[in-house]
């Protein structure tokens, strides 16, 4: 099982220092698990713009049932791609329809300043889901 289709309403991406350049941010995704996650088997994808770059270590990624109010780090090591890209297989069993977020510490954003957008989806659901933002 792994998640659905998003409710365009539901996907938020915060950051707690939209400024180009910053290291040590923190990237949250909010968003409705339409079909469930298994935990060991579902996975998330999250794209951040070219320039950013993720964390390697496991315990910066880490997937809560708000809804349940459960939450893991993702004790399997992350799949980064280019620097930008993250492949995760989640450690939480999430419901159809609970609301879960997506933390990602450490990161350093872009270095430029304006419009940018980072994507997320899973494996199930590969309609990749655009998340605007803006850095300072």
């Amino acid at each position: 099982m792994s998640l659905g289709r998003f409710d365009a309403a539901q996907k938020i991406l915060g950051l707690n220092n939209p400024t180009h350049g910053a290291s040590g941010v923190t990237y949250t995704v909010n968003f409705t698990a339409t079909n469930g996650l298994t935990a060991g088997y579902s996975t998330l994808k999250f794209i951040a713009p070219s320039g950013t770059t993720l964390p390697t270590g496991y315990c910066e990624y880490e997937v809560e049932d708000v809804t349940i109010n459960s939450n893991t780090c993702e004790d399997g090591y992350p799949t980064v791609t280019g620097g930008n890209e993250v492949t995760l297989v989640t450690n939480t069993n999430v419901a159809a329809g609970d609301q879960v977020t997506l933390k990602i510490t450490n990161v350093t954003n872009d270095g430029t300043a304006g419009a940018q957008e980072a994507k997320f989806f899973t494996g199930s659901d590969p309609l990749q889901v655009s998340l605007p933002f803006t850095l300072a």
